[in-house]
């Protein structure tokens, strides 16, 4: 599928994005910038998740590379 690459690129994309939330969720004081950017990053992922979850990867399913 000619998507593979582009899926595989947002899907690291994301885990980066999960891996920053934590990270900043952490921290006892966040400036006012990376607590806009949480507050935005964590409305995101929640629509993404409440649609339906997110889109299964084209390598993920079965019989296709």
């Amino acid at each position: 599928m000619a998507y593979g690459h582009a899926e595989r690129t947002l899907a690291t994309i994301r885990l980066l994005e999960a891996e920053t939330r934590e990270l900043l969720a952490r921290q006892e004081y966040l400036n006012p910038e990376h607590a806009e950017w949480l507050r935005e990053a964590a409305d995101s992922a929640s629509r993404r998740l409440g649609s339906g979850g997110a889109a299964r990867l084209a390598h993920d399913q079965a019989g296709v590379r």
